[in-house]
C-alpha cells in the first residue's frame, strides 16, 4: 500500500514538472502560439517643410516720369559713370515749364539744325534729396517720335539765362532753358542719369 502511494507521488510529480517545462497552453484554436506584435505606434510621418521663398529680383521697371508741359515729377540721380542698377545719390524735382521752338537767329547762330528745327526746352530743377546731386544734360538727352528712332538732341548752344547743368546741393534749384535739335514738332525729349538705358524723366513736346 504504500509502495503504490508512493508511486503514485512521484507519477503526479513528475507530470506536474513536465507541465511547467512545455509552458502554458496555446490560446488559439489551431495551438499555435500567438504572434508577438509591437505596441509602439507607427511613426507619423513628419511633414515635409515648406520651401523658402527665396526673394525674387525686382521685375518691376524702374519708374519715369514723364511730363507734359507745365507738370513736375521726380527722378533719381546718379553718378556719371553709374548704371540703372546702381544706388541713387539723390532725387531731383524738374518741372516742365515750357517749350518753344526757336530759328537759328533766336538762339545765337547761323547754323542751320542737321535736321528738324531748334527747341528752347525750358525746365525748373530742384534737389529734394539728402545728398548733392548733378544735372549734366550734354550728350544725354534723346528726341523722338511714333516715326523717328530716338537721336541724340542735346547742342552746344544756350538760351541765356541760369545753367541747368551743375552740381545742386540738398535743397538748391535752378530754373533754365536748353537749346535741344528735334527732328520736328511734337514728339518726346528724354534725359538718362548716368549711363541708365532707362530714360530718367521724359517731356511730351507741343505740336505747335
Amino acid at each position: 500500500m504504500r509502495v503504490r502511494r508512493a508511486v503514485e507521488a512521484v507519477t503526479a510529480g513528475a507530470f506536474a514538472a513536465l507541465l511547467a517545462a512545455c509552458g502554458p497552453a496555446p490560446d488559439s484554436a489551431d495551438g499555435t502560439a500567438p504572434r508577438a506584435t509591437s505596441s509602439a505606434s507607427p511613426s507619423a510621418a513628419s511633414p515635409s517643410a515648406a520651401p523658402s521663398e527665396a526673394p525674387s529680383p525686382s521685375s518691376e521697371a524702374p519708374r519715369v516720369a514723364e511730363l507734359r508741359i507745365g507738370e513736375t515729377g521726380r527722378f533719381e540721380d546718379r553718378e556719371p559713370n553709374a548704371g540703372a542698377g546702381s544706388a541713387a545719390r539723390t532725387t531731383f524735382e524738374v518741372k516742365a515749364v515750357g517749350a518753344r521752338y526757336a530759328t537759328p537767329a533766336e538762339v545765337g547762330t547761323s547754323k542751320r539744325p542737321t535736321s528738324g528745327r531748334y527747341l528752347v526746352l525750358t525746365l525748373s530743377l530742384k534737389n529734394v534729396g539728402a545728398a548733392a546731386g548733378t544735372f549734366a544734360s550734354p550728350g544725354r538727352m534723346t528726341w523722338e517720335n511714333e516715326g523717328t528712332a530716338a537721336q541724340k538732341a542735346t547742342t552746344a548752344l544756350s538760351a541765356g539765362g541760369p545753367k541747368l547743368d551743375t552740381t545742386y546741393r540738398p535743397g538748391q534749384s535752378v530754373t533754365g532753358a536748353l537749346v535741344l535739335e528735334v527732328g520736328g514738332r511734337g514728339g518726346l525729349v528724354s534725359y538718362f542719369a548716368g549711363k541708365s538705358e532707362v530714360p530718367a524723366f521724359v517731356v511730351s513736346l507741343p505740336s505747335s
